[in-house]
């Protein structure tokens, strides 16, 4: 079975010589001060980074705070493959110490692995003073994503070893046949580049080619291990700016299959660098790609150190506001503690300045300085953005001796409850319709992966399942259904149009796939009409409670229902099920989710729940890894996803509005539930109604420019509408049509143009889904509003 892994590789080295400088450095160069006498491997464990204050005189810790990247996306290694990571020594001084953390199983050959550190070759941007003028680096970076080389993920390379008998290849130069690098990253079949590639590893600066190493493992959050660089002394020295390469390989050698000898790693999805830096040499070909290096680009090994420093350090972020996904559309306030050490010169440690530098969507970056509020905090405020939009930014602090420090990239998505294809309900109706007794089972053998390596009861995918009869999602027409164990469908219009619902898992995915949040090299496996109900890692059978779960579909009238019947998950040692269902129904062009049970593992802090057809207009998110978290998934809770019309633009103040779709409640607050006043229509006179009926206008006051979508049966494509003599109100139908094509009975009653209300009258030459227009008649009659008809 193919695991999640998780891996939290956590390298911390520590000072052993009395009156040094001890720091930590993570992955992501996150620097803290140390005081004195605490300890590294406390640090390490801890949830969260509590000091404030520090003596910028004693000890100091680089530290890296573990709630802000949790281990929330599992990988899995197995015989020869070899993890990698790369990151920048942001001081000078010795390697101390190695941390790291593995997750729930360690099958490696006598539960070993071989760990050393590199100098790196693959290393990002920097400027002349960010590193030592020794080190002789290119300023413009080398590796994935610099240059003329694509960005992860990536096929790299990997050299010829004769004495590898299972594939007969190596990452190491030293086990080599000979030194002749083989290139790989020009053949990778998406992301191919016109230059080869080069070795990512240098020259090894601690290890002895691999320090033998028996880790402990047990949960999925990560056991934590240590290892003391000086029990294979010397510590390696580094100097400021220095690109450094770490390698953990797994033993083991193939006995029956390419998947012997598993172990598996805590990993992070949260505040990733762009690039990634986190790298896998696969031993066997990976579904990304063939064997050798390959620069990954879904999450990153969290590995940090701490080491003996002696110069200036740049400035820490002790803590960083973290804004999730949320349903406001306010603005929100970033608050930030940063802290600046200078070891040999205290005197001469401070914070010059910090910067707020913040882009919606995909446009262009804005910048705001962070005010100080005194002691080691500063705050800033994010502008508010609207439903459906996108916010990214980091923070970036200076100290007075001009060294900085960057947070990673947050990003964060406001969640939208209606646009021109549904009004969102959130607190549908709880329907269950139980179909395992009436509805046809999907057979276990009837579920395969892309790879078809993978046991198809572990992220299989089932079809195509005739839904017989046409359904709508997102206005487009689907006729098959793609059933994942994992918790989605995939649809499609023709049978032999082949989707697999299988990846992502571990917060990869998000709707949409195609924006500020989501790595190209990470969306391009979405499947396509992609509804995710309760998204994550399923199983049809799990071993250890040996649950057997069932997937079925069943049509009943105009509903075509999915239902996922006990299948299960693992959470550490234990399984647990879950139930819960996907209803389409073409009556009224709703998708709903029922959640019966959600089970006890929490599931629904993980899960992917919303849709996607197209990456650019038609998504609805609801939550993704838990937030916002009132839109979590909950036993007894449904989502119904209601048709809508076209967008209605009204401004703050009074509208001339109409209803140009079938609706269930015609009742004027169901309708425009966002108007601040009564409803008025034009009847030899104004009068007040609490009723909208098609094919009239009325009068509505709303606060503030919106745009507003009205929850439908059915579009209405044709209307006869009753005037009357002189002046009328009259409504629209679901399309645009012009006032050209409009018919009268008896003909020629219309007795002047058409007149809109938008901040002052004006002549209309079409008449606009959900606006309101005057007319004058000569004489009572009809007239005939018809996007079928031409005249």
């Amino acid at each position: 079975m193919r695991y999640l892994i998780q891996v939290l590789v956590t390298l911390l080295l520590v000072s052993v010589l009395m009156g040094q400088k001890r720091i930590v450095v993570t992955s992501d160069e996150n620097v803290v001060p140390l005081r004195k006498g605490q300890s590294a491997l406390k640090i390490a464990t801890e949830q969260t980074l509590h000091s404030t204050q520090t003596n910028c005189t004693g000890e100091l810790e680089f530290g890296y705070n573990k709630s802000e990247y949790p281990c929330n996306n599992n990988f899995v290694g197995y015989h020869k493959d070899v993890w990698g990571q790369w990151f920048i020594a942001p001081a000078e001084g010795w390697i101390d110490s190695f941390y790291f953390s593995m997750a729930d199983q360690n099958n490696m050959l006598d539960s070993t692995c071989l760990i050393a550190i590199w100098k790196s070759n693959i290393y990002p941007p920097m400027s002349r003073g960010q590193f030592d003028s020794s080190l002789n680096l290119d300023t413009h970076g080398r590796g994935p994503g610099w240059g003329q080389y694509n960005p992860p993920r990536h096929v790299w390379g990997y050299y010829l070893d004769s004495g590898n008998l299972d594939q007969g290849i190596t990452p190491f130069k030293y086990r080599a046949d000979d030194t002749q690098w083989i290139p790989t990253n020009m053949y990778d079949f998406e992301f191919g580049d016109t230059v080869p590639s080069f070795d990512p590893l240098g020259d090894e600066l601690w290890g002895g080619g691999g320090y033998a190493f028996k880790p402990s493992s047990g949960v999925n959050n990560g056991v934590l291990n240590t290892i003391d660089l000086n029990v294979l002394p010397p510590k390696p020295y580094v100097l400021k700016g220095q690109p450094i390469f770490v390698t953990i390989e797994q033993l083991g050698e193939h006995v029956s299959s390419d998947n012997d000898y598993a172990a598996t790693w805590c990993a992070t999805r949260t505040g990733l660098p762009t690039p990634t830096r986190n790298w896998k040499f696969y031993n066997h070909p990976a579904g990304g790609g063939g064997a050798g290096w390959h620069a990954r680009g879904e999450g990153s090994w969290v590995w940090s150190l701490v080491m003996t420093v002696q110069d200036n350090l740049p400035p820490e972020f002790i803590s960083v506001t973290q804004l999730l996904n949320t349903t406001s559309t306010e603005p929100r306030t970033v608050t930030v503690e940063i802290q600046d050490c200078n070891p040999g010169h205290p005197d001469e440690a401070g914070i010059a300045s910090v910067m707020l530098y913040y882009r919606i969507n995909t446009g262009q970056w804005s910048n705001a300085p962070l005010l100080h509020q005194g002691g080691d905090v500063y705050e800033a405020t994010l502008p508010g953005i609207p439903a459906g939009s996108f916010m990214s930014y980091y923070i970036l602090a200076t100290d007075v001796n001009g060294d900085s420090t960057v947070t990673y990239l947050s990003s964060y998505q406001i969640i939208k409850f209606e646009d021109e294809h549904y009004v969102l309900d959130t607190n549908a109706t709880f329907d269950w319709t139980e179909i395992n007794t009436i509805g046809t089972k999907v057979q276990g053998n009837d579920f395969v992966t892309r790879d078809f390596n993978t046991p198809g009861y572990d992220d299989g995918t089932a079809g195509p399942v005739n839904m017989n009869g046409d359904f709508i999602i997102h206005g487009d027409t689907i006729r098959y259904a793609w059933i994942g164990v994992d918790g989605g469908v995939a649809f499609t219009y023709f049978e032999t149009d082949r989707q697999y619902v299988e990846g992502g898992l571990g917060g990869q995915w998000t709707f949409p796939s195609v924006s500020a949040l989501v790595a190209p090299s990470i969306s391009v496996n979405i499947p396509d009409h992609f509804v995710s109900v309760f998204y994550s890692d399923l199983y049809l059978y799990t071993p250890i409670s040996q649950i057997e779960g069932n997937i079925y579909y069943h049509n009943a009238g105009s509903k075509f229902i999915v239902e996922w019947d006990s299948v299960g998950t693992r959470n550490g040692g234990n399984d647990f099920a879950v139930k819960f269902q996907l209803v389409f129904d073409n009556a009224d062009n709703s998708i709903t989710f029922n959640y019966l049970d959600v089970g006890i593992g929490g599931l629904e802090n993980i899960a992917l729940v919303g849709m996607q057809t197209d990456t650019l207009t038609k998504w609805n998110l609801l939550v993704n890894g838990g937030n916002p978290p009132e839109m979590k998934p909950r036993n007894g809770r449904a989502f119904t996803f209601n048709a809508s019309s076209s967008g209605i633009v009204v401004a703050d103040g009074w509208n001339l509005v109409s209803v140009p779709v079938s609706v269930q409640d015609n009742a004027m607050t169901k309708v425009f539930p966002n108007a601040i006043s009564p409803a008025f229509t034009y009847q030899a006179g104004y009068q007040p109604t609490d009723t909208l009926v098609n094919g009239l206008g009325y009068w509505l006051k709303f606060n503030n420019n919106q745009t507003l979508y009205v929850k439908k049966l059915a579009d209405i494509s044709t209307d006869t509408i009753k005037v009357n003599p002189n002046w009328n109100m009259i409504g629209s139908i679901s399309k645009v049509i012009p006032v050209s094509s409009i018919i009268s009975e008896p003909p020629g009653i219309i007795a002047t143009q058409f007149v809109e209300y938008q901040n002052g009258y004006s002549v209309a030459d079409s008449i606009k889904p959900g606006k309101g227009y005057w007319v004058k008649m000569s004489q009572s009659g009809k007239i005939i509003l018809s996007s079928t008809v031409l005249r």
